[in-house]
């Protein structure tokens, strides 16, 4: 990619894929004729680097201080990837002071300011930005590099999280014989739930949900009551008993299903669903119906 010189007033713009640098070096930032030690990089990827020269930094050496930080970017951006790998919502922005300081000594590497990405990405930075050859490099020369940690997929996963969110919220209600009360439909509506406690709305929120990810089960139990013309329409009644670490004990009720093994079918699903975060000792009443 071609190295593009922009000049308005005193600033001096370079955009950079990483793989290019080596050519941008031929163009020379010195040829734009800007002020001593004002410059401004720019790398776009998952990781954007913008580059300041600073303490009167003379171009020339601004210049090379660039490009061996900008040399750096495939492994500053593997700090970043490490971590999305892991938490792929990680966003944010490191400054850093580099100072070259006039005679012998390593540079000094300083972590200005951190904002928002996670403690190891900027343990990461120090490392490289460390072990990076910067003792060829003239002095003295210094420069603030500002790393802005972007994400592409942060903002698609936030969204799915919100939207996963609202997916799988509850409407618990108040029931109007007191109480609560929530219900829920599978999309095909061929089963529906209904949770009723009347103490814990708690209870009713992960009586649902949990029916809800395991409603295969109870699919399977509409499916087998079906009999030549004989319908599996209707309902069954059970009252759950919640326990420890998702435990529950069931005791059917009432059924209007014209099978007679549907009860002992939806018995058996319900013992095979764990109430995970359920809290102990609180009955809830549920109705399982099968539609037509």
């Amino acid at each position: 990619m071609r190295l593009r010189i922009f000049a308005p007033a005193t600033l001096l713009a370079v955009a950079l894929i990483p793989a290019a640098l080596a050519a941008a070096q031929n163009d020379g930032i010195a040829a734009s004729g800007m002020g001593q030690g004002e410059a401004n990089i720019n790398v776009r990827s998952d990781v954007k680097l913008a580059i300041k020269g600073t303490g009167g930094t003379s171009q020339a050496n601004l210049e090379l201080l660039t490009d061996a930080i900008a040399d750096q970017m495939p492994a500053l951006r593997a700090c970043y990837r490490e971590i999305i790998a892991k938490r792929p919502t990680t966003v944010g922005g490191i400054a850093i002071r580099i100072t070259l300081e006039q005679g012998k000594g390593p540079a000094k590497v300083e972590i200005k300011e951190v904002a928002g990405p996670e403690p190891e990405i900027s343990g990461c930075v120090r490392k490289v930005l460390e072990k990076a050859p910067l003792s060829k490099v003239p002095r003295p020369a210094a420069a603030i590099a500002n790393l802005e940690v972007s994400n592409s997929r942060a903002a698609g996963e936030a969204v799915m999280q919100e939207r996963r969110a609202v997916t799988e919220a509850v409407d618990v209600k108040s029931d109007p014989a007191g109480g609560f009360v929530a219900e829920w439909t599978t999309t095909d509506k061929e089963v529906s739930f209904a949770a009723r406690s009347a103490s814990s709305k708690e209870a009713v929120e992960v009586a649902i949900k949990s029916l809800r990810d395991r409603f295969a089960g109870f699919l399977d139990c509409r499916r087998r009551s079906r009999k030549g013309d004989l319908s599996p329409a209707g309902s069954i009644q059970a009252q759950l008993r919640l326990a420890r670490g998702g435990e529950a004990s069931v005791k059917i009720g009432a059924s209007t299903v014209a099978h007679e093994r549907a009860p002992i079918c939806v018995e058996n699903a319900l013992g095979r669903v764990t109430f995970e975060g359920a809290p102990p000792g609180q009955k809830v009443d549920i109705t399982v119906t099968f539609a037509p």
